[in-house]
């Protein structure tokens, strides 16, 4: 995904010049063969803009799930639940979403890697009430991203 670590100095004129545009920028987060996109990493970005608007995909970083709840929660900070429903259980996905807010979520800002019907049923099957899974299914993101509200 992304080659570069995205806490690096070098990156930071162009989180500038998004943050200065208005844009939100999704970021490919977490794996555990490379460093690059380390939940920590997130929060050095987070701290250093804080008018940028961010998405961490896979609930902030696929399979360091418990290195994202141990970073602190940050207004621009967004996470998607995107390709992740599969390989984490209920109640860490739960955990994490109530750590970060409801508001904080989106689904599908990611492409669900897999069939997008089975990605939403993964996502159903966490039990919140219908209100919450609209939210997190489209209208934060309309909000958030779009400046919308449905």
């Amino acid at each position: 995904m992304q080659g570069f670590y995205i806490d690096d100095p070098k990156m930071f004129p162009i989180y500038r010049a998004i943050a200065n545009r208005n844009l939100a920028m999704l970021l490919h987060m977490g794996d555990g063969r490379l460093d690059f996109s380390a939940p920590e990493r997130l929060a050095v970005v987070a701290r250093q803009f804080p008018n940028l608007t961010i998405i961490g995909a896979h609930f902030g970083g696929y399979r360091r799930w418990d290195e994202v709840m141990a970073i602190p929660a940050f207004d621009n900070v967004y996470f998607d639940t995107s390709s992740s429903l599969a390989f984490i259980d209920i109640e860490k996905a739960c955990a994490l979403i109530e750590k970060f807010g409801t508001d904080h979520f989106f689904w599908g800002s990611d492409f669900p890697m897999w069939s997008p019907a089975e990605e939403w049923q993964r996502f159903l099957a966490l039990g919140f009430d219908d209100g919450t899974n609209q939210k997190i299914g489209c209208k934060n993101f309309a909000r958030v991203v779009l400046g919308k509200d449905l």
